[in-house]
């Protein structure tokens, strides 16, 4: 594998902000057979992401040796919170679609559908800090390179 393992989390990161993209673009839009679709199509990406690092990324690193208890209780606790985040765009949709006046709902909701985006740029910064370097610096080439393919099944 020649990319990093920090490399390759960026660009799965990449690929789920412009899934979010598309879902408030068809969202805004008022489309909702697209803005439906897109959101199961963030949500699906994003659950997939965060499993494989949950079952596959986290166990890698000991606390108190790779990375600090409390970092790693904070990249988990991210983990939890990207999941509460899409239940409440998934109440959101429905509640939007549900109105009688589904703009008035949509224009009432701005800030809570743009959370996940703020939630998302911190998560990455602190994989990018605290997650991925230390995975990179593994001496296990091996599991290095299926870490590397299991980042690039969750980017597409």
């Amino acid at each position: 594998m020649s990319s990093s393992l920090t490399d390759l989390n960026l660009q799965a990161h990449q690929f789920l902000g412009e899934r979010y993209t598309v879902f408030l673009e068809q969202l805004t839009m008022l489309d909702e057979p697209a803005a439906r679709d897109a959101f199961a199509e963030l949500r699906g990406s994003l659950e997939r992401h965060r499993l494989f690092e949950d079952q596959r990324v986290l166990p890698c690193l000991q606390a108190g040796q790779d990375i600090t208890a409390e970092e790693l209780a904070r990249v988990t606790g991210d983990h939890q919170v990207i999941g509460d985040t899409l239940e409440l765009l998934e109440n959101l949709v429905e509640a939007i679609f549900c109105s009688a006046q589904p703009r008035r709902e949509l224009v009432a909701n701005l800030s809570r559908l743009g959370r996940l985006q703020g939630i998302l740029e911190h998560h990455t910064e602190r994989e990018t800090r605290f997650v991925y370097p230390v995975l990179d610096q593994m001496p296990d080439r091996e599991l290095i390179n299926l870490l590397a393919e299991g980042l690039l099944d969750t980017s597409h």
